[in-house]
């Protein structure tokens, strides 16, 4: 009879210790969501900003953190901070006993895309004021989906061409596929629906190796021929005043390929 009160004991003993330890969870965890359990005193903005305003940042927050350290909803906070112009990304964290440290990740622009929006280095547009600083980034278009292809293409005809000290200003991915594009120093192609990346490097470097007046004397360059390139020439003036062309000997003219 003792033997078997026994064994009941044990269960009982060991039920009424979990009923403790829940009520005692239950009652640490009520008592870590009030507001008024270890309140925030300091939102520390960390990492150099570029583009935002550090006082912009604390102030989207500031009803928000008007908390307990252990009742911050990260999450809210978070959504709060990248609806801010130029977030890309942001993180928070807790420091012992009364800090949230705010980690924002800025944009970083590298082109104009469609007039209206800026490109990350990732391809990604989004829509901030453009200042006349923002302007004078490479100008890029094209549909929304092709915007990792494009930013790559200048990516790679920039570094075909960095040695002779030109850059990508313009680029175009028309809706039919084809490219057009511009330099820093004024030099137009129509490269059709040829990825330009090594033409245009081909085309400069053809023409520099003929003479590299005619490259400073090229307009536009159409690389859309199937055996060469026409050129247009810019107009310059003699002492008679009179609009002259320098003399360029092609192969035979052909009709242009489509694009």
């Amino acid at each position: 009879m003792n033997k078997a009160l026994t064994q009941w004991a044990i269960p009982v003993k060991t039920l009424s210790a979990l009923l403790f330890l829940g009520l005692l969870g239950w009652q640490t965890q009520q008592w870590m969501a009030k507001s008024s359990t270890m309140p925030i005193k300091k939102v520390r903005v960390e990492g150099g900003l570029k583009y935002i305003d550090q006082e912009s940042v604390v102030k989207a927050v500031g009803e928000l953190v008007q908390t307990g350290y252990f009742a911050i909803d990260k999450a809210t906070i978070i959504n709060k901070l990248t609806a801010l112009e130029w977030v890309q990304y942001a993180s928070i964290r807790r420091i012992w006993p009364d800090t949230i440290a705010i980690s924002i990740h800025e944009q970083n622009p590298v082109a104009v895309w469609n007039k209206t929006y800026l490109l990350n280095n990732k391809a990604e547009p989004f829509r901030v004021e453009l200042t006349q600083g923002l302007k004078e980034l490479p100008h890029l278009s094209g549909k929304n989906s092709d915007s990792e292809r494009v930013l790559s293409v200048m990516g790679k005809t920039n570094d075909s061409i960095a040695d002779l000290g030109l850059t990508v200003q313009m680029l175009n991915l028309a809706d039919h596929g084809s490219w057009a594009l511009k330099l820093n120093n004024g030099l137009t192609f129509k490269a059709g629906q040829q990825s330009p990346e090594k033409s245009v490097s081909k085309s400069i470097r053809v023409l520099a190796a003929l003479d590299k007046q005619l490259l400073e004397r090229a307009r536009e360059i159409d690389m859309r021929y199937p055996n060469g390139i026409a050129i247009a020439w810019k107009k310059t003036t003699g002492l008679t005043g009179k609009s002259t062309k320098p003399t360029f000997n092609s192969t035979k003219q052909h009709q242009p390929l489509k694009g």
